[in-house]
């Protein structure tokens, strides 16, 4: 499955703009600790599918279930910029 991969640094703070607020949950993160959003085309960077869950374990069943690759860690805040253009 195609993801697109984000520092968590870069979300850790909105800036100006409409949001969504992740709190405390569980994310699919790869070997650098970068967020998981699917994507439905390859090379795509919208952030219209974040991969988290507010369940430790639905999210460590995710990750095995597409890549081993992926570990779930919490993440206490998370700001995901709306694109009007993403719609």
């Amino acid at each position: 499955m195609p993801y697109h991969f984000v520092d968590p640094e870069k979300l850790s703070t909105p800036k100006s703009g409409t949001f969504d607020v992740k709190v405390d949950q569980w994310w699919l993160v790869n070997g650098e600790g970068h967020l998981a959003f699917y994507v439905r085309k390859p090379g795509s960077t919208v952030l219209t599918n974040p991969q988290c869950n507010p369940d430790e374990r639905v999210a460590n069943l995710v990750g095995k279930h597409y890549d081993d690759d992926f570990v779930a860690k919490q993440i206490p805040l998370v700001f995901i910029p709306h694109s009007c253009s993403q719609w």
